[in-house]
């Protein structure tokens, strides 16, 4: 069975403007907590369970990440 892989979730690489996502989100913005209390949960089950069909997808914690920002305060 091929293991399943995710595109990598790196907050720090730079975007095209601004140089990077600490250059715009203050310290104790919201996203930042959003992000940190995604990142204690466990996606081990849930990547198991993932099919290795189509295109890599987004890590299941950066997809949870937006989805709790945009649906919970925004």
């Amino acid at each position: 069975m091929k293991k399943w892989t995710f595109r990598p979730v790196d907050r720090s690489t730079p975007d095209m403007f601004p140089a990077s996502v600490d250059d715009y989100l203050p310290e104790r913005y919201l996203a930042r907590f959003v992000v940190k209390v995604v990142e204690q949960l466990g996606f081990d089950p849930f990547i198991k369970s993932c099919s290795n069909r189509g295109s890599k997808a987004g890590h299941p914690s950066l997809m949870l990440s937006l989805l709790f920002y945009g649906f919970f305060f925004r």
